[in-house]
């Protein structure tokens, strides 16, 4: 659906003329894109008494939810990827002499607004930091035990 709603329907010089074919016509195509509006959510009598403009909004609306639901299917698709490459080292077994082990799935849900990675990476730029300070300590404590253990012998 969605060329027809994008045609138009015979100009208001047709229906000033008296054409009985083109008030059909009309008719028709308002008749055909109907269900469509329903389907959206447009109640019957919206459509046909309501404001006019309410169909354009239903119309972006629907276009909205179509992006959306595209979205989370592309999203789907992407955690089926994750997913299945996380198995692929058990998946290479055979090819390898040693036993291999599934990686790790993902511990959280990727991020996907603005804010969300944003907070992520502020919270893995911490890990780091905190990290690396302990790693920092554990190589001066091995730096002050040999020095120590060198100075006492």
């Amino acid at each position: 659906m969605g060329s027809e709603l994008l045609s138009s329907p015979p100009t208001q010089k047709d229906v000033g003329r008296g054409n009985n074919s083109a008030h059909s016509s009309i008719e028709d195509f308002f008749n055909s894109v109907l269900p469509y509006y329903v389907s959206v959510g447009m109640t019957i009598d919206d459509f046909w008494n309501g404001d006019p403009e309410n169909a354009r909004v239903f119309r972006k609306a629907d276009e909205i939810k179509r992006e959306r639901k595209n979205q989370e299917m592309w999203m789907t698709g992407l955690y089926i990827y994750r997913a299945i490459g996380s198995l692929s080292p058990i998946l290479r077994t055979n090819l390898s002499k040693k036993p291999q082990s599934a990686e790790p799935y993902l511990s959280e849900p990727l991020p996907i607004s603005k804010k969300e990675i944003e907070r992520r990476e502020k919270r893995d730029e911490k890990i780091r930091y905190e990290t690396n300070i302990a790693n920092l300590k554990v190589w001066a404590d091995s730096i002050n035990e040999k020095r120590g253990g060198t100075d006492a012998g």
